[in-house]
């Protein structure tokens, strides 16, 4: 695929989602203007741009109807989900890969399945990656009241903030009960 077209698809993804997200009733003549530089991909380019754009938001207090999060996961040969596959893991292939964007109410904002999958498979990583939302969420709320703790100048030590959230980044396999067991 053209990169242009990609580009193209991204922005108009990030601005379907962050039209509705971003409030901006308040001060009818205000405007953002989101830039994004991408360095390197490493996969899951999309769900990247998104949590990045609703951690500048949040950084800069934006008034937001509602926090987004963004999750990738794709769905190997050998039955198992991986959630924010590599580049490396893309090349390898997939079955079907799945991008999921959630509001802090865990309504979906966009879907994307790209492949074949039967319901249960579905009804699964929609699963997962209301998992993965829910951990990003909680990741999110820690960086912003750390930032606002910092600036109040009261707070934990930056070894107990550590401690308190850690972003899971779990492969999942699908058995065949369709239970969800965790590899080590």
């Amino acid at each position: 695929m053209d990169p242009v077209i990609g580009e193209r698809n991204i922005e108009n993804i990030l601005v379907s989602i962050f039209e509705t997200s971003i409030y901006l009733e308040e001060i009818s003549r205000l405007g953002y203007n989101i830039i994004i530089h991408e360095f390197h991909d490493d996969g899951s380019l999309l769900a990247a741009c998104i949590n990045a754009v609703t951690v500048a938001l949040l950084d800069g207090g934006c008034s937001l109807r509602h926090t987004v999060a963004a999750v990738t996961m794709i769905l190997t040969s050998e039955m198992k989900l991986i959630i924010d596959p590599s580049s490396r893991q893309l090349e390898k292939g997939y079955d079907a890969k799945f991008i999921y964007v959630f509001s802090n109410e865990m309504e979906i904002l966009y879907a994307n399945v790209h492949g074949h999958v039967d319901s249960k498979t579905l009804n699964l990583a929609l699963s997962q990656a209301q998992l993965g939302a829910t951990e990003l969420f909680e990741y999110f709320y820690f960086l912003i009241t750390k930032k606002s703790q910092k600036y109040l100048g009261m707070g934990k030590s930056d070894q107990e903030n550590s401690n308190e959230v850690k972003v899971k980044l779990e492969k999942v396999k699908l058995s065949d009960e369709d239970e969800l067991m965790s590899e080590s």
